[in-house]
This record gives C-alpha cells, structure tokens and sequence, in this order.
C-alpha cells in the first residue's frame, strides 16, 4: 500500500495509507514557488509534492562544457 497525505477541512494535513489508485493521476500543479510544488490529483484528490528543478548530475558540474563554449565563441 502508499501512503498519502490529504488535506484535512482545518487546512491541516493528514497521512493515510491507500490502496493503489485505479486510475492514472491528473495532477494539477501550482505554480513554481521555490524547490517543490504542490500537486492535486483531479480525480482522486491525493496530494503529492513535485520538484520545480533537476539536479545538476556531475558530468555537468566539472566545468567542461563552459570551456568547450568558450572554444566555439573563439572560432
């Protein structure tokens, strides 16, 4: 089973263990606000989290590509 959270009428939230849905989601997303975003389930109300951005994986990071593109700039 999966555990999600449910907003409570309160605004609070509540953690419920739930059956696999029988359908596939329809997630409405808020709007970028920071690291993650609130999404909502259409048609079963679950609520789940969403990261805004992906991490920068190492091969990204080591500055290799900066060179390169200044390389190109040059030509």
């Amino acid at each position: 089973m999966a555990t999600t959270q449910q907003e409570t009428r309160d605004g609070g939230v509540q953690q419920a263990e739930a059956a696999e849905p029988d359908h596939g989601h329809h997630w409405l997303i808020e709007s970028p606000n920071g690291p993650t975003s609130k999404g909502t389930c259409r048609l079963c109300g679950a609520v789940r989290e969403f990261k805004n951005s992906v991490q920068i994986t190492s091969w990204e990071s080591d500055g290799s590509h900066a060179t390169r593109n200044q390389a190109l700039a040059g030509s």
